[in-house]
């Protein structure tokens, strides 16, 4: 089976899982990023949602993440778009962001020392989503110490699991109103 099906397949049971109450937002959440770590074979997996006031000062804030060497964590980080402005155009323009060495791409120059650094990544694969024709989040996975090239086949696999998350969350929020 492929990547693209193995994950389909695994987002499907889980998204099953949320909508059928066996499973809480936040759990969905948790067993997504592992889902994605595993599938991905990377470092760290996370999940972000985008908020703000206005189109032009929109912020992201990490909702659930699973790193190989820590586990999981609830996420809480922020980032803000006044901040981070050459990230935000790039990844808001074409919904993918590739970067296979954070250290030397222009776009991520921002990131380094605030949050590539203390976490020892060096290569990122964001993904926006949406729900109900809006953006509503990031699908993010990362790759710590080398340098790593993201395929095109892997981009592919995540656009594709970010179009399956957003169905569930776009079902899940209209059942419950």
């Amino acid at each position: 089976m492929s990547l693209r099906e193995t994950l389909a397949q695994t987002i499907r049971a889980h998204s099953a899982d949320l909508l059928a109450d066996r499973l809480s937002s936040s759990g969905y959440r948790d067993r997504l990023c592992v889902a994605l770590q595993q599938a991905f074979g990377c470092s760290r997996a996370s999940l972000w949602r985008f908020g703000g006031p206005a189109a032009d000062d929109l912020s992201l804030t990490c909702v659930a993440a699973f790193d190989v060497a820590e586990g999981a964590t609830p996420g809480g980080d922020v980032l803000r778009q006044v901040e981070y402005r050459g990230y935000f155009e790039a990844l808001l323009q074409s919904g993918v962001y590739a970067s296979s060495d954070v250290l030397t791409d222009p776009h991520l120059g921002g990131l380094v020392a605030p949050y590539f650094l203390p976490r020892g990544i060096r290569s990122l694969l964001d993904t926006t989503f949406k729900v109900n024709g809006r953006i509503f989040g990031v699908v993010c996975i990362e790759q710590t110490g080398e340098p790593r090239h993201w395929s095109v086949r892997e981009q592919h696999a995540l656009r594709h699991a970010a179009s399956q998350i957003s169905l569930a969350v776009a079902r899940y929020k209209s059942r419950d109103g």
